[in-house]
């Protein structure tokens, strides 16, 4: 039941792009290797007849196991228990020689976990596990990894079409070459004899104007590009990509899941989103930030909030719709909501808390990925923040944030190390009234 599960979701990753099904990618096909039948379940055709394979049959139990118990021994148990499950998988895998069956397949097998935290968790738990997969020619992905790969197999292909062109520009580049050594000879045979001048001259006007004239070459190979410089750039892409991805994660040390552990902290910074959907129903995005700053302010974990987020136009207000939440659903009092209404990014939302509201030491609150990202720009500005980490929505609700995600990382690097970005509006301080002294918990 699982391995159908995770092959839909599979399959719904696909299906985000652009690639064919039966053109660009195969489900379920079957090959006998050595007098075995082996059924893949799906497999990626790549340009040149190279192809990759996807296993997507992971088992999960452990990793429920995990989630829904509380913290102590058993639970440690349950998460030592989904490593092995994975370990386990990974060797059935290798074992299985994907490579061996009659097609020329790349020297691994991309082994899908369709549980974006059940990936992460596996990951964080142990460093080595990536590396040990790779070792044994299997290769890890979650469905914001594998959607980022499969994007840019989708380019790849629409790229293909056009690489041609190289191939097509030497052959026009011939034709080029031999209409021009005609149209001297042409030349030579007028000056020879001009007794038969008109024909000549007929000729060289057939090769200016006629069908497949010089003309005409010459502007099919102006118009024509080739995709070296393209298919360079989305290979500095990908390695950025990657690379700024695995570097943000790092963050996850200085955010908490409970309310137990977290030391107090005088202000709770929650990051802005839109309370509905397109469908008018409720964002889960924001429900659980909303849910998760309530925790920390009824533990006395927190004793003032900051709700930061848009508020561009009159119709659109993320700290207003916060505050009335918080107040409506949990009883958090107004005088301890502060409204930021300049916070447009979470970049911009933690400076101004840092600059407007002279906070050099707050909880930051939102869903894990976020919460990475904001923590690796405040502390790349010498702000001691930690996260709180809101409860994540379901799959279907991550798979194309996760993916926007990873694009967001390698902006906030460019930004804390390349562009140096401010925030747009900083205006004049904002005093937030400490009913007490509170001690600062020191810098993690």
């Amino acid at each position: 039941m699982q391995g159908n599960w995770g092959e839909m979701i599979l399959v719904k990753l696909l299906e985000n792009t652009s690639l064919q099904k039966g053109v660009n990618y195969f489900e379920q096909e079957s090959f006998d290797v050595d007098g075995q039948r082996k059924q893949l379940d799906v497999r990626i055709a790549l340009p040149n007849n190279k192809n990759i394979i996807i296993d997507s049959k992971v088992s999960i139990v452990a990793y429920q196991s995990f989630v829904n118990e509380s913290e102590g021994p058993t639970k440690d148990k349950f998460l030592k228990d989904h490593l092995n499950s994975i370990r386990a998988h990974i060797k059935n895998l290798s074992s299985k020689n994907y490579p061996d069956i009659p097609l020329e397949t790349l020297d691994f097998t991309i082994l899908f976990m369709p549980v974006e935290s059940a990936y992460i968790s596996a990951v964080q738990a142990d460093s080595h596990l990536f590396n040990e997969a790779f070792s044994q020619h299997i290769v890890l992905a979650s469905p914001s990894t594998l959607l980022a790969m499969l994007k840019t197999i989708d380019h790849v292909w629409q790229r293909e079409k056009q690489n041609q062109n190289v191939l097509e520009i030497a052959k026009r580049a011939g034709n080029l070459h031999d209409k021009f050594a005609a149209l001297l000879d042409d030349f030579t045979t007028l000056e020879r004899n001009f007794s038969t001048t008109q024909n000549t001259l007929g000729h060289i006007k057939t090769k200016l104007k006629g069908q497949g004239n010089l003309i005409n070459q010459v502007q099919t190979i102006r118009q024509m590009k080739t995709t070296k410089l393209i298919l360079t750039a989305f290979c500095i892409l990908a390695v950025l990509v990657v690379s700024a991805d695995q570097y943000i994660d790092r963050f996850d040390k200085y955010t908490y899941n409970s309310t137990k552990d977290i030391p107090h902290y005088p202000v709770g910074l929650v990051l802005g989103t839109t309370r509905y959907l397109v469908d008018g129903g409720i964002n889960p995005y924001f429900k659980y930030r909303m849910q998760a700053v309530a925790q920390l302010f009824k533990a006395k974990k927190i004793d003032y909030i900051i709700v930061s987020g848009d508020n561009s136009t009159l119709e659109y207000n993320e700290p207003v719709q916060m505050k009335l939440y918080l107040m409506k659903y949990h009883q958090v009092p107004a005088n301890r909501i502060i409204k930021d209404h300049a916070g447009f990014s979470t970049l911009e939302s933690i400076i101004r808390a840092h600059k407007v509201f002279g906070q050099n030491s707050f909880v930051i609150v939102s869903q894990t990925f976020q919460n990475e990202r904001a923590l690796f720009i405040a502390r790349s500005k010498g702000i001691s923040a930690v996260g709180y980490n809101a409860a994540s929505p379901p799959t279907q609700f991550t798979i194309k944030t996760r993916f926007r995600e990873l694009f967001a990382r390698v902006k906030a690097i460019l930004d804390v190390y390349v562009l140096n970005t401010k925030a747009r509006f900083e205006g004049p301080p904002e005093v937030i009234p400490y009913e007490y002294k509170v001690e600062i918990p020191p810098l993690r």
